[in-house]
C-alpha cells in the first residue's frame, strides 16, 4: 500500500490523532485543485514491515480467532464513520431533514445482518 485518502472534517485534530496516538510523522502538505488541502503521513520505521512478518507466520496458527478479529476491525470502522456522521446529524434543525440519513444508516445495519445471515455453504 503506497498511500491511501481519508477525508476529515478537522485536519489538525486527525493530525494530532495520527502523530500523538498512532505515531505517525508528518510529511509533505499542499492544496489540492478542488481547494481542500491534504497531509502526507508517514510510519517513523519498520513497525510495518515487523507487523506484517509477525501476523504472516503468527495468523497461520490462529484461523480460528480470525472471524473474531474480523468482527472487531469492521466495528471499529462503523464505530469511527457513526462517530463522525450521528453528531453532525443531531445538529441540523429538523426532525424532517435528519430521518432519511437515519433511515440510511438502519438500512446500512438491516443489509449487513442480511448479508451475515446468509450461508454460504
Amino acid at each position: 500500500l503506497e498511500y491511501t485518502g481519508i477525508r476529515v472534517r478537522d485536519m489538525a485534530r486527525s493530525i494530532r490523532f495520527y502523530t500523538e496516538g498512532l505515531g505517525l510523522r508528518t510529511g509533505a502538505s499542499g492544496r489540492m485543485a478542488a481547494g481542500g488541502v491534504w497531509q502526507e503521513l508517514t510510519d517513523p520505521g519498520s513497525a510495518a514491515v515487523l507487523g506484517g512478518a509477525i501476523g504472516f507466520f503468527v495468523l497461520d496458527r490462529l484461523q480460528a480467532l480470525m472471524p473474531y478479529a474480523l468482527v472487531l476491525a469492521a466495528a471499529s470502522f462503523v464505530y469511527i464513520a457513526l462517530s463522525d456522521l450521528l453528531p453532525e446529524l443531531m445538529r441540523r434543525s429538523s426532525l424532517r431533514r435528519t430521518l432519511p440519513d437515519v433511515g440510511l444508516v438502519l438500512l446500512g445495519v438491516v443489509i449487513a445482518v442480511a448479508a451475515a445471515s446468509l450461508d454460504t455453504n
